[in-house]
């Protein structure tokens, strides 16, 4: 590649090799057919690229040697009409060892620290235990080798095993989601018997789908997209409530907001049962630094809000019952 713009390494040896004589040298190798295109056929050196991310062949076939199940591995990266690419691990296994479940996910936990494993062992199998690991593992490396279809998973029961809790009041009227190709909602009727299990706290995906007519009942992902898209509710995973780490976030965030109440911005509490922080703006950040204290705001417009939001953040654990 040759222009304008280009790679630059600041007192870096690889700057030689990179840029030479006005080009950059991108390690990418291309074969040029007879009308002059540019097809894509691999890296030069043991990189993958997959969708972005930059996945080193060599420290996956490392982490991979490190289980005794594990006597040869090699990783290259393989055509993905989606990805650009994939890593592909070819495995040879050692003597007395089978393939199998659990050997996919103790392979799964190679590269997830003691704190991580430890935290994992406390999760049901399921979406909670699939986050951390998510946390925990080099996302191209986890999504390309244990994602794309090599689990034996029912889709459908996986998704609807998930649990979601509201993250406002449920309103009375059916939630509307604007997609690219019109607007999505649920059949006339079948938006209050899943508005009241909202209300009453963490429901799973299957539960509230078992609510609706089996004529008229959605697949899992669409009503999870269409509850989660819609800002109306989010996934968790603990049926817990405060935790001290939350706490102390939720209380310096406070604290550093507390100067102005009214200030704009994208603002997040951190939810110790849900995947992410919960949604809020200075107020709400403001008013959960008092409770955190002990304190009880005052004053008509936290009072109004703690009526809609309290119920709310109780449900996510950030304040105790």
């Amino acid at each position: 590649v040759r222009g304008p713009t280009g790679c630059r390494y600041l007192d870096d040896p690889r700057q030689a090799s990179y840029v030479q004589n006005g080009w950059n040298i991108t390690g990418d190798t291309y074969m040029v057919d007879g009308e002059g295109y540019f097809w894509y056929q691999a890296r030069s050196d043991d990189m993958i690229v997959s969708s972005g991310y930059n996945i080193a062949g060599p420290e996956v076939e490392s982490a991979l040697l490190t289980h005794p199940a594990v006597a040869e591995c090699g990783v290259v990266g393989a055509t993905d009409t989606e990805r650009g690419t994939i890593v592909r691990a070819y495995i040879v296994l050692a003597e007395g060892f089978s393939p199998g479940q659990d050997l996919v996910e103790a392979l799964q936990t190679l590269v997830c620290n003691e704190a991580q494993q430890a935290l994992m062992a406390t999760l049901p199998a399921g979406p909670a235990r699939e986050f951390i690991k998510d946390l925990g593992l080099p996302r191209g490396f986890r999504a390309d080798l244990f994602v794309r279809g090599a689990r034996g998973v029912d889709r459908v029961a996986a998704l609807d095993d998930i649990a979601l809790a509201a993250c406002i009041e449920p309103p009375a009227e059916a939630p509307v989601l604007e997609t690219g190709i019109g607007r999505a909602t649920l059949p006339e009727g079948a938006w209050a018997p899943l508005r009241a299990a909202l209300a009453q706290g963490p429901a799973r995906i299957g539960a509230l789908r078992a609510l609706m007519p089996a004529e008229t009942r959605p697949h899992p992902a669409e009503l999870l997209a269409l509850l989660v898209d819609s800002d109306l509710a989010l996934p968790v995973f603990r049926a817990t409530g405060p935790a001290p780490a939350a706490d102390r976030f939720n209380r310096a965030v406070a604290e550093f907001h507390a100067a102005d109440p009214t200030a704009r911005g994208h603002f997040a509490l951190a939810s110790p049962v849900a995947a992410g922080g919960l949604p809020a703006d200075a107020l709400d950040l403001s008013l959960v630094g008092e409770l955190l204290a002990g304190r009880m705001p005052e004053g008509d417009a936290a009072r109004e809000r703690l009526t809609a939001r309290l119920p709310v953040w109780r449900r996510f654990g950030i304040i105790g019952a």
